[in-house]
């Protein structure tokens, strides 16, 4: 057995409407933890999707909310759309300068509850 070969096909992803994003993920599964975090997002493509939004994670379930934030990420909206489809993971984009987060401290708290159990997966043929 002599393996030569591993290939993946990836699939691009744009969140839209982040607001509405994590509303329509309101019973999404989030991983454990609480945290109210603050995304603020910019989109060099399409200005007018740069945006703040806060979202309060309690035990698995988002909710858009109005309150005063305990972490705030500063990300583009290419990996902020990657990340909440579960394509990549918060701390190696941390660790890569992508996003920015404002309390290094509760790194490992957003991250467990930003991180998918399973990768994303297409059944569309084509």
């Amino acid at each position: 057995w002599h393996r030569n070969n591993v290939q993946s096909v990836g699939i691009m992803y744009r969140a839209l409407g982040i607001g509405e994003l994590f509303g329509a993920l309101r019973n999404a599964d989030f991983g454990s933890g609480r945290c109210v975090v603050t995304f603020d997002v910019t989109d060099r493509l399409l200005p007018e999707n740069t945006v703040s939004v806060t979202v309060h994670f309690d035990d698995g379930r988002a909710s858009v909310a109005d309150a005063p934030s305990d972490v705030t990420l500063r990300v583009d909206i290419a990996e902020l759309s990657s990340l909440v489809m579960g394509a990549v993971q918060l701390r190696p984009l941390v660790e890569y300068g992508l996003v920015d987060i404002s309390d290094a401290s509760s790194l490992d708290l957003v991250d467990r509850i930003l991180t998918s159990r399973l990768p994303p997966i297409c059944t569309t043929r084509f």
